[in-house]
């Protein structure tokens, strides 16, 4: 995202978009989201929408966190 669009909710309004359409349409249960270890303001945006992180994808190249939350 744009330097100048972070911060502003953006993310946020787009994975409540995700997470709804999802559950309201019965696509995946759990709905998980795939994120670099480094990328703190992913993470806080998963944990917003009410992912928690459920493992560390340690053998990927860069490491990656899985957030994950049964809909």
């Amino acid at each position: 995202m744009k330097t100048s669009a972070q911060k502003l909710g953006y993310a946020t309004e787009a994975a409540v978009a995700c997470r709804e359409y999802a559950s309201s349409h019965t696509l995946a249960s759990p709905l998980v989201s795939i994120i670099h270890r480094d990328n703190s303001a992913s993470q806080r945006v998963a944990g917003k929408v009410g992912m928690r992180l459920d493992q560390t994808l340690r053998h990927s190249s860069p490491v990656h966190v899985v957030f994950a939350m049964d809909l």
